[in-house]
């Protein structure tokens, strides 16, 4: 099965959505794949050639597929790219001899669609609340041939596309993963702590992810204000590793009791997670339903697997793999006060946080991304074989 992916991201990019298409990539070539992955070039000749080096180095992957930067425009001016690079990507997928195109963005989708390749598309998004318009776009394709299946990261995101359309045949729910080998070998806290220079005695609360004004951090920071008893951590930026906005929250909130640690590899996140008490996620709901940028949190299988607590608002994209009480503690989002007593339980009861980050862990393990690369490798071939 020679399975081509098409994308328009700029690579390497701190955008999580660029490590969820390398490590699905990474995994699918484990599997046993013949993936090939058609990026635009940032510049010609070995510059090329150091952009791939480059992303291999920074997202760390194992196994080897072939990157082919190709000239798409100005990399930076992504409305010109996006449908030059889907007709340019397209091309090359046929040059190539794809038996299937894969990819995650419409133009390219329908550039595959028009050449006749059979495509297998991806979403994380709720895609009739946050793009009407191409949710109608969808409902006129859906019945193409050529269109094999959506792939959604969620539950969620599937019931949008099926409103839209889609049947439930073309449809396939596969939850992201973790990365294995930046969770192996696990530490202990003090081995964390010591890794990550972060105090060995405090009760450390960690965010790990996007820090701006989508993610509902300034949430976070509130929570951080209320519990100055908690050292609170977040790792991560804003695009390009930005931290402006994370100390402007820290500053709003008058929380000093947050340590703003900035941008890391992917594999450097695992020591961080392990050297929590508890792990994060806002506790708000504006991420999925008003934004739409952030459906079922990649970040939620890393924490799982770290086998820390967790406390993360009640939505249902996380009660998919988070179950309240058992394996998370799910507060009601936007309600801050029962997020400061959930934290300070958490803190005030270690023996609790620890029963709650063994379930995750036990739940978590069987969410890496080579299992992903399995049951995606599956569903793309049987599409492929009812054609």
């Amino acid at each position: 099965m020679r399975i081509v992916y098409v994308s328009d991201e700029r690579y390497p990019s701190t955008h999580t959505d660029t490590q969820q298409v390398m490590m699905t990539l990474d995994a699918l070539a484990g599997a046993g794949a013949d993936v090939h992955f058609v990026i635009p070039a940032f510049s010609e000749g070995p510059h090329a050639a150091a952009q791939v080096a480059d992303a291999r180095d920074y997202y760390g992957t194992k196994n080897p597929f072939p990157i082919l930067p190709i000239d798409s425009g100005n990399p930076e001016r992504r409305a010109l790219v996006k449908p030059t690079h889907g007709v340019r990507g397209t091309r090359m997928a046929r040059k190539i001899g794809a038996d299937v195109l894969y990819t995650r963005t419409l133009p390219t989708l329908l550039a595959a669609l028009g050449r006749g390749l059979p495509t297998i598309f991806e979403s994380y998004r709720v895609i009739d609340r946050r793009f009407p318009r191409i949710a109608r776009v969808f409902g006129r394709i859906a019945s193409s041939p050529n269109l094999l299946g959506v792939i959604t990261h969620s539950g969620v995101s599937a019931d949008g596309f099926r409103r839209c359309g889609v049947p439930d045949e073309k449809l396939q729910v596969i939850h992201n993963g973790f990365d294995a080998a930046t969770m192996d070998p696990p530490l202990s806290k003090k081995e964390a702590r010591a890794l990550c220079g972060l105090p060995q005695d405090d009760c450390i609360a960690l965010y790990t992810g996007h820090v701006n004004a989508n993610k509902g951090m300034e949430t976070l920071a509130e929570l951080a204000a209320r519990t100055p008893e908690i050292h609170h951590v977040w790792v991560g930026g804003d695009a390009g590793g930005d931290t402006s906005f994370g100390a402007q929250c820290i500053s709003d909130a008058a929380a000093p009791n947050i340590t703003l640690a900035g941008w890391v590899q992917p594999g450097e996140v695992g020591r961080h997670l392990y050297a929590a008490d508890i792990l994060l996620i806002p506790p708000a709901a504006a991420p999925l339903t008003r934004t739409g940028n952030t459906v079922l949190p990649m970040k939620t299988f890393a924490y799982m697997a770290a086998g820390r607590a967790i406390l993360a608002p009640d939505l249902p994209d996380l009660r998919e793999v988070l179950e309240d009480q058992r394996s998370a503690w799910l507060v009601p989002p936007d309600e801050l006060d029962v997020a400061v007593q959930a934290l300070q339980t958490l803190q005030g009861d270690p023996a609790l946080a620890d029963r709650l980050g063994a379930a995750a862990r036990e739940d978590g393990l069987s969410m890496s991304w080579d299992r992903r690369g399995e049951r995606v490798l599956a569903f793309i071939t049987q599409q492929f074989n009812s054609l």
